[in-house]
């Protein structure tokens, strides 16, 4: 029955879980791994269970359960393409550009605070310690107030240019937010390692001064495989498990600096090719039966730091996030117990720059290793229409059916644009002529391209007292969706003539105002000259005048919170022109937070179940030399099991486990179970892991332990003893 029962219930179950990596050891910490072999990716059970030909059923329900557990070493390593993309990964708004704020509540805003919902980099996952897995959640935070879009042209550093402005203070604020209680708090025994912003921090301690972190190059060293920094690499050759390690440094060629031999949590320092280098001795874990001996250790210029409270942070170099100058790491004990991490606590990474900064279209803001990325991408829009002003002399004007002239020798402007349509739906050339005050009048009037006329649209009187305008309406191509207009203002106060032109947008506010006035006012015989600003084809700043800013003297295109763009004056006001562009829509910046211009691959591997079609348990009887060249998992002690007396007889178990004769011996008291990883007698590299109780009850038991990683992962002995008597079996190294 016990045979019909592995067969069909441990097959039926190898099947469920994959996850592990193979590594062979005998330290029970890495326990299942050491049962497995790895190649290119692929993890193979390499073990067969064994169970007494009349082992009880406690025996054999605990070996199933095993079996399940032991299905995670069977995997291949899978790869998941990346997905590469030129667009943007993460959130990306399109903000009014006469709007400042881009962070907010509104559609057009980007939220101010925000997760992985909105770019896929920041994680909302777990971490593992102590073989518990946690919640947590990272967010990055912006100031709405702080971080801002801007066109000033009184700002020296802005002079017009769209850009994001990011301002002193605390403008970025990246948060670590662990989302449940932890069950330990870390020690230097116990370092709880977390991620921040893409780099490993281990934390060693927290307190009412802030949390405590290890520095440097952190890592596990052999006599292999050192802990590198700077060139110089520190290996461990001997110690003692939990209490010293002997290290030796060489340089990169290989060459011996130095031995030394620290404690457990020991700092020393070593100059090392004129600069100081510490070493700190985090654990240490030696094996007596492979000889082996690995350690965890800090090694850097600095090998542990304090990281104050978020309350208390003074923005000093000690605070700064490694390699940065304006990042500052710090704790935010906002959790429900102080000076301890729990639910809701952050260690937040802020952004405290100590002068403002402009980010114009595709200067991306990036956060420490490009964790993230911030910027203005360019206007929603590439569609615009250039209209030009220039004076115009000595034109010859006719009636709108090109056949009669009107009068000639008129002086004014003439405007054009680049896209057909775009001045009063119809036109891209039009004029404004300025007749004298015996013909009274001001014209309107277009080009005829087909007759090569200017031809009259109409007409204003000069005013006998203030205003008359002559106005044209300008939208893009004549069919876009946002209106401008061009006036062309003459004013007479008291019999003195002057002109004033304008841009402005839909609603009839002032856009900008360009400094055109008459040289010389008409007369009864004399149409009037026209200037740009005091000193004729001279750049001036008060010939383009936007709000209060004089920018008739600027050298670079200047963006209004109309959307108009005022095109490089001071290029067209030497010469007495002005140019402009108007956009075919609403003007609007496009503003990103994730991953963005450069190509973002996200890729990465899992592990995948490869099933284990083939029987892994055997009765004891069964047991073949081929079985034996395997590594062994023993379920039972000698009474029940005929492999375990023989680990006796051969010598890799003392007499005292024996039951030859039927008789058990001393080391299987009452509430007893071992489990084991034993150096194989039968084929040298692999191991038996003797799992048994002194009764099938106590074997079970072990075998339950077994199935919890938090009851061994810190146990680096190769055995334990287990007292059963309890409700969770108590370990003791062996």
């Amino acid at each position: 029955m016990n045979k019909k029962i592995l067969a069909s219930v441990v097959l039926a179950l190898v099947a469920g879980i994959a996850f592990a990596s193979a590594s062979l050891a005998v330290s029970l910490s890495e326990f299942p791994d050491f049962l497995a072999t790895v190649s290119d990716g692929v993890s193979s059970p390499d073990y067969v269970i064994v169970v007494g030909a009349n082992a009880k059923t406690s025996d054999v329900v605990g070996a199933v359960d095993l079996a399940s557990y032991l299905a995670s070493v069977s995997y291949q390593e899978k790869t998941v393409p990346g997905v590469t993309t030129s667009e943007v990964n993460g959130i990306e708004k399109e903000v009014p550009v006469s709007q400042s704020s881009i962070f907010g509540t509104a559609s057009d805003q980007l939220p101010t605070t925000l997760k992985n919902f909105h770019f896929d980099g920041l994680k909302d996952s777990t971490f593992s310690y102590r073989g518990e897995d946690y919640s947590f959640h990272e967010e990055v935070t912006f100031d709405s107030n702080k971080v801002v879009q801007t066109h000033d042209p009184t700002d020296n550093d802005v002079n017009g240019t769209q850009m994001i402005e990011i301002l002193t203070g605390d403008p970025i604020t990246y948060k670590f937010v662990f989302d449940e209680d932890l069950d330990y708090q870390p020690s230097y025994d116990y370092p709880l390692a977390i991620e921040l912003m893409g780099k490993e921090f281990d934390i060693v301690g927290v307190g009412s001064s802030g949390i405590k972190v290890l520095t440097g190059s952190v890592g596990m060293a052999d006599s292999e495989v050192p802990v590198t920094y700077d060139g110089y690499n520190v290996y461990v050759i001997d110690g003692d498990s939990g209490n010293w390690a002997k290290i030796k440094i060489t340089d990169s060629s290989g060459t011996v600096l130095m031995t030394d031999i620290l404690n457990v949590n020991e700092t020393k320092t070593y100059t090392l090719g004129g600069e100081q280098v510490k070493v700190k001795l985090i654990n240490v874990w030696a094996s007596t039966i492979t000889n082996t001996v690995s350690a965890k250790l800090a090694v850097g210029e600095e090998v542990e730091k304090t990281y104050s409270k978020c309350t208390s942070l003074g923005y000093e170099d000690a605070d700064k996030y490694p390699g940065e100058d304006y990042w500052y790491v710090c704790w935010n004990d906002a959790g429900t117990t102080a000076d301890e991490l729990d639910s809701g606590d952050e260690i937040q990474v802020i952004y405290h720059p100590e002068d403002k900064a402009y980010y114009k279209a595709n200067e991306i803001f990036k956060a420490p290793n490009d964790y993230f990325e911030f910027g203005f991408l360019g206007f929603n829009t590439n569609d615009f229409t250039t209209i030009t002003i220039e004076k115009v002399t000595d034109k010859t004007l006719y009636d709108s059916t090109g056949n009669n002239k009107i009068s000639s020798g008129l002086n004014g402007f003439e405007i054009t644009a680049d896209k057909k349509g775009t001045i009063n739906g119809t036109y891209d050339k039009v004029y404004v002529l300025f007749g004298n005050l015996t013909g009274g009048k001001v014209y309107s009037a277009y080009w005829n391209s087909k007759d090569s006329k200017i031809e009259k649209l109409g007409e204003v009187s000069y005013p006998a007292s203030g205003d008359a305008t002559t106005r044209y309406e300008l939208v893009y191509g004549g069919s876009g969706e946002v209106k401008y207009y061009l006036d062309f203002i003459v004013t007479n106060s008291s019999g003195d003539y002057s002109l004033t032109v304008k841009l402005k947008d839909g609603s009839l506010n002032d856009v900008a105002t360009f400094a055109y006035d008459f040289k010389d006012d008409p007369t009864t015989s004399e149409v009037p000259t026209i200037k740009m600003g005091t000193n004729e084809n001279e750049a001036e700043a008060g010939d383009i005048t936007i709000g209060s800013a004089n920018v008739g003297d600027m050298s670079g295109d200047i963006v209004t919170d109309s959307g108009a763009i005022i095109l490089a004056p001071k290029t067209y006001t030497e010469d007495d022109k002005a140019a402009f562009e108007i956009p075919a829509i609403t003007l609007k910046s496009k503003i990103a937070f994730g991953k963005i211009g450069a190509t973002y691959t996200e890729g990465g591997t899992y592990k995948e179940l490869v099933p284990i079609t083939s029987p892994v348990a055997k009765l004891d009887s069964e047991l073949t030399d081929a079985d034996k060249a395997k590594n062994l998992v023993v379920v039972g002690g000698p009474c029940a099991n005929t492999i375990a007396q023989d680990l006796v007889d051969l010598g890799v178990l003392d007499a005292n486990f024996t039951c030859a004769g039927g008789v058990p011996g001393s080391a299987w008291t009452t509430d007893t179970a071992y489990v084991m990883a034993l150096d194989s007698p039968y084929k040298e590299g692999k191991v038996v892991l003797f799992v048994a109780g002194t009764l099938a009850d106590d074997t079970r038991a072990a075998t339950t332990w077994l199935l919890t990683k938090a009851n061994y992962e810190s146990i680096t002995a190769s055995g334990v003893k287990l007292s059963t008597g309890v409700t969770t079996s108590v370990a003791q190294e062996l």
